[in-house]
């Protein structure tokens, strides 16, 4: 009895180190009555899109194409928001949405450079490199991206990134590489497929298996 009086006792103040040793950031993302979190939308400014994807580039690399693909995309979180909830994503009713700064650099983006031949595995300094680039809505709370870093048509995967960031640093709070499978019909619909598959995945880890990652 002793023992289990003990072994009880112990985990408790494990947990509860744990949980103060967090970072404010990370225990802000969990707290759902914190308000200052902003979903800045998916990011495709660095995608590597392998395969053929002229129907989302355009035939010889067409500017307007790419742009219309990369906002129905972005788009999924406000035409089809029950489907695509990011506030099932990090389960905070309090979430904002802010796209602006992040459509710029996905309609800045050169089709040339979103075509290649493999991966690109982008490790946390490339990502960290990238997002110091960003125009952020404002330099206070958690910012929330999907950072494609490829899709591909020959393998039928997409690896995404699903990234937390201080707004005020823009340092990266929390970076979770995602793999998924695409389903649909039509390139629009196939793709919005993997990007389904990476918001369930998120929605099943992010309260459970990442949270307890932190003692919380």
């Amino acid at each position: 009895m002793k023992r289990t009086i003990v072994a009880i006792l112990f985990l408790t103040y494990f947990c509860e180190a744990n949980a103060q040793t967090a970072p404010n950031e990370i225990q802000n993302l969990y707290n759902q009555n914190y308000s200052s979190i902003t979903y800045l939308g998916m990011d495709f400014s660095k995608v590597v899109l392998v395969g053929d994807f002229s129907a989302a580039l355009g035939v010889g690399g067409d500017p307007a194409t790419k742009n219309a693909y990369l906002k129905a995309w972005n788009n999924l979180v406000t035409g089809e928001f029950d489907k695509y909830s990011i506030k099932a994503l990090v389960n905070n009713q309090n979430i904002s949405t802010d796209l602006e700064g992040v459509m710029e650099m996905n309609y800045a983006a050169k089709v040339d450079d979103l075509s290649g031949y493999k991966e690109p595995d982008y490790n946390k300094e490339a990502i960290q490199e990238h997002i110091n680039g960003y125009s952020l809505p404002s330099d206070q709370g958690l910012g929330v991206i999907l950072l494609m870093e490829s899709f591909n048509q020959d393998t039928r995967k997409a690896f995404i990134d699903f990234v937390v960031i201080n707004m005020t640093t823009k340092e990266i709070v929390m970076l979770k590489k995602l793999e998924t499978a695409p389903r649909g019909r039509g390139m629009r619909n196939y793709w919005a497929g993997a990007i389904y598959a990476a918001f369930k995945e998120v929605e099943k880890n992010f309260g459970k298996t990442w949270k307890n990652e932190y003692g919380l």
